[in-house]
């Protein structure tokens, strides 16, 4: 079985990495057997609403759907709370 080995100027060449890129991603390689450094379960703007928000939103606009932003928004925002006093009154008793 015949190896070609290449010298480290060939392969930065041929790959278009700097040195310390190619040292980088060799050091990651060796640490988590991937090239790719692994990616957060969150990525982008942290969200407003969660899952139930958006589904209690959702079920709001089908049954009023003829309330306005500033309606639904101020349900939102009293139920949310609500919710969260009803949360906080379980965990204390």
């Amino acid at each position: 079985m015949n190896r070609i080995s290449f010298r480290l100027h060939e392969i930065l060449d041929c790959v278009s990495f700097s040195r310390r890129t190619f040292f980088h991603i060799q050091k990651l390689y060796q640490h988590t057997g991937d090239a790719v450094k692994p990616r957060s379960e969150f990525t982008g703007r942290p969200r407003k609403l969660n899952l139930e928000d958006v589904q209690y939103l959702v079920e709001l606009v089908r049954h009023r759907p003829d309330w306005f932003l500033d309606e639904l928004t101020e349900l939102m925002l009293r139920n949310r709370l609500v919710a969260l006093v009803a949360t906080h009154y379980t965990t204390i008793y």
